[in-house]
């Protein structure tokens, strides 16, 4: 008997374990290079590597590339990370994520970027200010997920993009704010792993609910949990804060509306936004990149303008327009999408308060 529960206890722990070390929450990201993906996943415990298998056919995996692992609070996790490359345009692709001692995730798939047919309409659903499809009995974005996931489903979307407060964590009390967090993950899990998802940060992204935990302020999850394409754009904010990225004809910028600029919320912290984002714009600018992709489209968390009165409103937004609206002009940004206002809004071209176009056929 002696023996037989000493089997049975063992293969527990084996259970837990292997538990402890599952993929969980898997997404992906563009890397502005249709010849790289980037995968990301969570597990409980650290894993002893980080790695990604794909293939061109279902449970046939002849690529295999080793990534690497990170946490921001060991008692909350451990963040993975690795890219796929050399991939095909117009290609699917399936994959699993996990470590080498046999921990792998279940399969998923993505279709990769067509860049010859740069010319052809593309579809990208743009949203903020999402959190839990339920939360304190308020069902906040329930309705919203439910159209991400029909527009998922009906695979007629490119990549989705998140323009900051995503989970709302920081909305409970701290001591709730990593499961927010992996709820939100969770309830994200038929979109992350077979759609890129781009983020920007928001002000709900800053830090956890009181009493504030250290390891999350200054956005630490926001920068751990995703891995945009920074180090690809040379962002000098070495993070998740600002970055660009190239998709089919268009020039994609995301910038942060909360750090980084004179009299921005949250002050500065991560570097010389306005030193990149000129520079950036310069490049995305000349006339040869123009011809090859002639829109260039910019991404914040807070509005430009927004028509809602609100003091709050009124207050941030002449600090943000000093910012950018210039240099939106002189680069000849032709489109802005924000959030933050929960409001649903759009303008004609508008430069110092004027639209003098009542169409949007000449982005001047």
């Amino acid at each position: 008997m002696k023996r037989v529960y000493c089997v049975v206890v063992l293969l527990g722990l084996f259970g837990l374990c292997a538990s402890q070390y599952e993929p969980l929450y898997t997404h992906l990201a563009l890397t502005g290079n249709y010849t790289t993906m980037s995968a990301s996943w969570f597990s409980r415990q650290q894993p002893s590597s980080a790695a990604v298998k794909y293939g061109l056919q279902s449970n046939q995996y002849i690529y295999h590339n080793i990534g690497s692992y990170k946490t921001y609070n060991k008692q909350s996790g451990w963040v993975s990370e690795a890219l796929l490359t050399h991939l095909q345009p117009c290609t699917r692709y399936y994959y699993v994520v996990g470590q080498n001692s046999g921990t792998w995730s279940e399969e998923f798939h993505f279709q990769t970027e067509c860049p010859k047919q740069s010319n052809s309409s593309w579809r990208i659903p743009v949203f903020g200010d999402m959190g839990l499809a339920e939360n304190y009995g308020f069902k906040n974005s329930k309705h919203t997920q439910e159209r991400l996931f029909e527009l998922a489903q009906n695979n007629s979307i490119d990549f989705f993009y998140h323009v900051g407060d995503i989970s709302y964590a920081n909305d409970r009390e701290s001591a709730y704010y990593d499961e927010v967090w992996n709820d939100w993950f969770k309830e994200m899990s038929t979109i992350h792993p077979y759609y890129p998802y781009m983020v920007c940060p928001g002000n709900h992204d800053y830090e956890s609910g009181f009493p504030v935990l250290s390891y999350s302020e200054w956005f630490n999850l926001y920068n751990n949990r995703f891995r945009m394409p920074w180090n690809e754009s040379n962002s000098n904010a070495k993070s998740n804060m600002w970055y660009s990225f190239n998709y089919k004809n268009a020039h994609f910028i995301s910038i942060s509306t909360e750090t980084d600029y004179s009299d921005s919320e949250f002050g500065s912290h991560f570097g010389n936004q306005l030193s990149w984002l000129t520079n950036d714009l310069q490049i995305a600018n000349l006339p040869q990149n123009r011809r090859e992709r002639p829109w260039i489209i910019v991404s914040g968390h807070r509005p430009i303008y927004s028509s809602v009165q609100q003091i709050y409103i009124e207050w941030y937004i002449p600090p943000l327009q000093r910012f950018v609206e210039d240099l939106f002009e002189k680069y000849q940004v032709d489109l802005y999408f924000a959030g933050h206002v929960h409001s649903y809004e759009r303008s004609y071209p508008v430069y110092k308060g004027k639209s003098e176009h009542q169409d949007y056929n000449n982005r001047k």
